[in-house]
């Protein structure tokens, strides 16, 4: 266990320093690529990288939030997959409807967006997306003030579970209470 540990480490250390050299001004994100790598044993392969990055720039804007600080997630999930152009467009095409939903267009849309892509079933996206949005305008509607762009990755991710929405958020306001309580 502890060998696996140390393994998982160096992997996660490597894997950062191969992303800084490379994407000197964007530690945050190269943080989060090295993490999503190491979460799937993967070594960071810059060329496919550099690859699925122009596959991005034929397709969007310069001002565009996948050409901006959601590149090197986006890019390294890219990078893993067997046809990076059919993930992104996935991708794209789950993020633009997540915007329609009038969720506020964000970079947390495509990491909602990341989410669905990767848990839940291609043919049932429609559903989940309906699910993510019941429950943000749930949320919405109950802790208006609490409620905030963010919270559409916290929607999508409770939108995976098998729980319907309406025990989704008892279970969340029973959660808030006891938290709250504890503050």
């Amino acid at each position: 266990m502890e060998e696996t540990l140390m393994n998982m480490c160096d992997l996660l250390m490597a894997n950062f320093e191969t992303l800084c050299r490379n994407y000197k001004l964007e530690e945050t994100m190269n943080i989060a690529g090295a993490m999503i790598l190491t979460n799937e044993h993967e070594t960071a392969d810059i060329e496919r990288m550099k690859t699925c990055y122009n596959i991005i720039k034929r397709s969007e804007g310069i001002f565009s939030v996948y050409r901006n600080y959601m590149r090197i997630p986006v890019m390294t999930k890219m990078s893993m997959s067997d046809n990076p152009e059919n993930y992104f467009e996935n991708l794209k095409a789950i993020k633009d409807e997540l915007d329609r939903e009038r969720f506020l267009k964000s970079e947390y849309s495509v990491i909602a967006a990341m989410v669905l892509l990767e848990e839940a079933k291609y043919d049932e996206i429609g559903d989940y997306i309906e699910k993510t949005k019941a429950i943000y305008n749930k949320m919405k509607e109950e802790h208006s003030v609490l409620t905030s762009a963010n919270d559409t990755v916290f929607a999508a991710l409770l939108a995976i579970s098998d729980i319907d929405v309406d025990n989704l958020l008892l279970e969340m306001e029973e959660s808030y209470r006891l938290i709250k309580g504890k503050i």
